[in-house]
């Protein structure tokens, strides 16, 4: 029995690692509005996950829908500023 974890662990941990600092690194941009994590740094590990995640397409998440209720949303008027259907 080997020691070593097999190819697809190893490559399920480092798929979730990779998302968990993007996503830490996203909060930090967008919403503490202090980004800790250099632009390039960022697109070098967003590439490497989307690499992992295209040679083992069992670890991607499903997707899923951003919209809201389905309701038309509401906007403004460019004239006015008043809201239009």
């Amino acid at each position: 029995m080997s020691s070593t974890p097999d190819p697809t662990a190893r490559a399920a941990a480092r798929i979730a690692a990779l998302r968990a600092r993007l996503r830490e690194a996203n909060y930090q941009y967008y919403v503490l509005q202090d980004p800790q994590l250099p632009d390039a740094e960022w697109d070098r590990l967003f590439h490497e996950l989307k690499t992992l995640e295209a040679e083992h397409p069992s670890s991607r998440r499903p997707t899923r829908r951003r919209s809201g209720s389905g309701r038309p949303r509401r906007r403004r008027s460019r004239r006015s500023g008043t809201r239009t259907r």
